[in-house]
């Protein structure tokens, strides 16, 4: 390698360091950001003088449904390496 290919390579290093940090930070500032937000009571309408009334009948069970499966498609190895070497 001669001189200028290390200078490419430490610069290259340089700016994905600076990236990292700049990444970094950014996480720190939004996860500050909203650790701090205030959140609204779910429940304000309930403190009211209003009763709530349920119903005392028994609610009609639904079955299960069963889930959907799924179909695993088999592996072809040769298919990357005909897309990478066409």
């Amino acid at each position: 390698m001669n001189g200028k290919n290390i200078a490419s390579v430490v610069a290259l290093f340089g700016v994905l360091s600076v990236l990292a940090v700049v990444l970094l930070a950014t996480m720190s500032w939004v996860a500050d950001r909203s650790s701090t937000v205030a959140v609204p009571s779910a429940t304000p309408a309930l403190s009211d003088g209003f009763t709530i009334v349920t119903s005392t009948e028994p609610t009609a069970e639904t079955e299960p449904t069963a889930s959907p499966t799924r179909t695993p498609v088999p592996y072809n190895s040769n298919s990357w390496m005909n897309m990478v070497f066409a």
